[in-house]
C-alpha cells in the first residue's frame, strides 16, 4: 500500500511537466507562440494515468453522463 502512495504522488507529480509551456528560443525572433513542453501523446498518457489516480482514491469525483439514446438499438 504504501509503495501505491508513493508510486501514485510520483505520477501526479510528474503531470504538469508536459504541459507547462515555453516560448521556443529562436534569437531575434519575437512573437512566437508558446508550446508545451511534451507532446500531445505525452499529455494525453498523463492525464489517464492522473484520471485512474483519481478514481481510485475520489470514485466520486465526476458526476455520471446521462446516456441519451435517440434510436432504438
Amino acid at each position: 500500500m504504501a509503495d501505491d502512495v508513493v508510486g501514485a504522488r510520483s505520477e501526479i507529480a510528474r503531470c504538469p511537466t508536459p504541459t507547462t509551456t515555453h516560448s521556443p528560443s529562436v534569437p531575434d525572433v519575437i512573437g512566437f507562440p508558446l508550446e508545451t513542453r511534451g507532446s500531445g501523446d505525452e499529455i494525453i498518457a498523463s492525464a489517464q494515468v492522473v484520471e485512474q489516480i483519481v478514481d481510485r482514491v475520489l470514485p466520486a469525483w465526476r458526476p455520471p453522463v446521462p446516456c441519451r439514446r435517440t434510436a432504438p438499438f
